[in-house]
């Protein structure tokens, strides 16, 4: 469900959590070491802070794709089903 689905789901029984990626700053605080490695690393995969919790690069790419199919392929399907 996106947020709105769930806002106008459970009426007055959630609340809405917007999670934002993270700054570089915020990202390199959290993993440290060489600067260049981590700004690669996070221009590659971006600032989404589960990213930090994932071990290696097969489940960085995993979530990542998950992330991706949860959200914006719904967003595109909800967008489609208004135009048709």
């Amino acid at each position: 469900m996106l947020s709105c689905d769930i806002l106008t789901e459970f009426r007055g029984r959630s609340d809405e959590i917007r999670v934002l990626p993270l700054s570089f700053a915020k990202y390199y605080f959290a993993v440290g070491g060489d600067k260049n490695e981590a700004f690669d690393e996070y221009a590659f995969y971006g600032g989404m802070p589960l990213i930090l919790s994932r071990s290696n690069d097969t489940a960085k790419t995993d979530y990542l794709k998950s992330l991706f199919q949860k959200c914006i392929l719904k967003i595109l399907l909800n967008v489609r089903e208004l135009i048709v």
